[in-house]
Order: structure tokens, then C-alpha cells, then sequence
């Protein structure tokens, strides 16, 4: 696992994306709580051409202002997992949907 400074995020996603991790798996918050006092927002990403080397990155947030950029724009599965992320842990994920993904009837 990769750890990546807030600042640095996009611009860590995107690189992946132009080494050929191109293929979306998983995007999701950990709370440290007990251990650390942040939230670590985390990434997976696979090569279909080298199935055997996902990458994953992570990010400490301070719990304070979790804000991040979303990477919804280089994977837009992303999109969804950081809505979720954003409802379950609070973090926001800056540029991207800010809307309630699940919704009571």
C-alpha cells in the first residue's frame, strides 16, 4: 500500500491510470479511531494485462475536515464508492456528487 499526501491524490490516481491500472476495484474510508486520529480513504486498482499486481493508495485525513479530491473524473465507478464513503464516514470528496445516494420513500 501506497501512502499518498492529500495534495498529491489526483495526481497519484492519474498516474496509476497512465502505468495501465486502468480497471477500477475499490474505493472506501477506514477510521483509525483508537489508533489514529484520521480517516484513511483507500484505493484498488488492477491491469487486466497484469492481474497479479493491483495497486492500492491511501490517504490519512485529519477527522477534523476529512475533504479529498474525488477521482471520479479518472474512474467513474469511484463516483459511487465515494458517495458511500461520504455518507457512512463523512468524508468529502471535493468535485464530486454531493447527493444522497440512498433515499427513504
Amino acid at each position: 500500500m501506497t501512502e499518498v499526501a492529500p495534495e498529491d491524490w489526483l495526481d497519484a490516481v492519474g498516474a496509476l491510470q497512465e502505468e495501465g491500472f486502468d480497471f477500477f476495484d475499490w474505493l472506501g474510508c477506514v477510521d483509525d479511531i483508537g489508533r489514529r486520529d484520521c480517516l484513511r480513504v483507500v484505493l484498488v486498482v488492477r491491469s487486466l494485462s497484469r492481474q497479479a499486481e493491483p495497486r492500492t493508495l491511501s490517504c490519512s485525513l485529519p477527522r477534523d475536515d476529512p475533504r479529498i479530491d474525488t477521482v471520479g473524473g479518472v474512474f467513474a465507478g469511484a463516483a459511487w464508492r465515494a458517495r458511500e464513503a461520504g455518507e457512512l464516514v463523512g468524508v468529502e470528496f471535493v468535485g464530486g456528487e454531493h447527493r444522497r445516494g440512498l433515499r427513504n420513500n
